[in-house]
């Protein structure tokens, strides 16, 4: 599993992202499903769970609105998404 923050700047998204190989996607995807609301709720926000079905490797992503280009919103972008992040590991969620 890997846990990243990825940039869209095409439609200006910042979005932090666990990705699960398709070994272990499907047992804990399900697993986490069931916190679902609790997750979500901890986040502040609500996730894209699994977005490609059809695929096997498995995503659960928080996107947010955010200009790379502009380099003037880097600090904000970083200390937005360093909480999830941070909130991801301690929480034991699986990365």
């Amino acid at each position: 599993m890997v846990l990243s923050l990825n940039v869209n700047t095409w439609d200006k998204l910042v979005h932090i992202q666990i990705y699960m190989g398709q070994r272990v996607a499907e047992r804990l995807l399900e697993g986490l499903q069931e916190e679902r609301e609790t997750i979500e709720s901890e986040l502040g926000g609500a996730l894209e769970w699994n977005p490609n079905p059809q695929k096997l490797d498995k995503v659960i992503r928080l996107a947010r609105p955010g200009d790379i280009e502009d380099r003037e919103q880097w600090t904000e972008l970083a200390e937005r998404h360093r909480p999830s992040s941070r909130l991801i590991v301690e929480r034991g969620l699986p990365v």
